[in-house]
């Protein structure tokens, strides 16, 4: 199976004033495309931070990070820019929504950096937003939501521009069952139109996952779950 990231020999660390703590050593992972992924781990295993590795958030690392045949280390970063607008969608576990934006606003925003169509754009919006149960507050000041519908409402912003990889940090952790089912509904039906690779830090979710990725003593191990 082709791979859309590689990871090879990974390694990451911060530095405090008075000591480096290493987060992750020498990790290699492939990620297969059009597969779902699970990360799993203790509270403050790295999972995050492979997360926000893997969606070239975070660039500061030792090792080499392929994404979909492209060597991030060797971008500069317009071109990491584009390439996460274009092909990588991400939902934070704090949301970053822009709060005096609307729903409906905050789901479009990242489509218009891509240069698209604003209809088209918009259309796509408002069915995102009305598949997850939002219809009614898409004109709302983000602001004014509740924590659930701001992780609905990142959620679709991070379907917006059809993305080949979506990168999810607990994405259900404020919804309840219902809103959750919902939400994978939505990903089960986009992914048969459009397969995409799904990567989620989750605890428990009613989604059966292709691999599970856990993150324990800085390493990484991937477990076939089909």
């Amino acid at each position: 199976m082709e791979s859309v990231i590689e990871v090879r020999g990974l390694n990451k660390s911060y530095k405090l004033p008075s000591e480096t703590i290493d987060v992750l050593k020498d990790v290699n992972l492939a990620v297969e495309k059009d597969r779902i992924y699970f990360i799993k781990g203790l509270s403050g295993s790295g999972k995050s931070t492979l997360l926000r590795i893997l969606g070239a958030i975070d660039t500061d690392y030792s090792g080499e990070i392929f994404f979909d045949g492209k060597n991030i280390k060797k971008l500069n970063k317009r071109e990491i820019s584009l390439m996460r607008q274009k092909m990588i969608g991400f939902v934070f576990q704090d949301f970053h929504l822009l709060g005096k934006l609307s729903a409906l606003e905050n789901v479009v925003l990242p489509a218009l950096f891509a240069d698209r169509h604003y209809k088209s754009i918009r259309e796509r919006a408002q069915w995102l937003l009305g598949r997850l149960g939002l219809e009614g507050v898409a004109s709302h000041s983000v602001n004014k939501l509740s924590r659930g519908e701001k992780q609905r409402v990142a959620f679709a912003r991070a379907l917006i521009n059809s993305p080949s990889v979506v990168l999810c940090d607990e994405p259900t952790a404020s919804l309840d069952e219902k809103n959750t089912q919902i939400l994978f509904d939505l990903v089960g039906e986009l992914r048969a139109e459009k397969p995409f690779t799904l990567i989620v830090v989750v605890h428990a979710v009613k989604l059966k996952p292709d691999y599970i990725v856990r993150v324990q003593d800085k390493k990484v191990e991937v477990t076939c779950e089909v």
